[in-house]
């Protein structure tokens, strides 16, 4: 019962701290700057952002080898 209330604190204490951030976007101006903005420089950011992702998992496999763990 504990870790199921701890649970449902944690996920609204998320919420809160969302909708704190996101009560002023603008929506429209956000969607016409994504709309605008050229899919070059974005198709870059992601591809970069998600090898990024990858080459830091992989570094764990030096960090820590296999034949250490036991």
């Amino acid at each position: 019962m504990k870790m199921r209330v701890l649970k449902i604190l944690h996920w609204l204490i998320s919420a809160v701290a969302l909708y704190i951030v996101c009560k002023d976007i603008d929506w429209t101006t956000l969607a016409q700057h994504i709309v605008g903005a050229n899919r070059l420089w974005l198709t870059g950011a992601v591809l970069l952002t998600i090898l990024s992702y990858f080459l830091r998992s992989y570094r764990w496999i030096f960090l820590f080898p296999e034949d250490t763990l036991s």
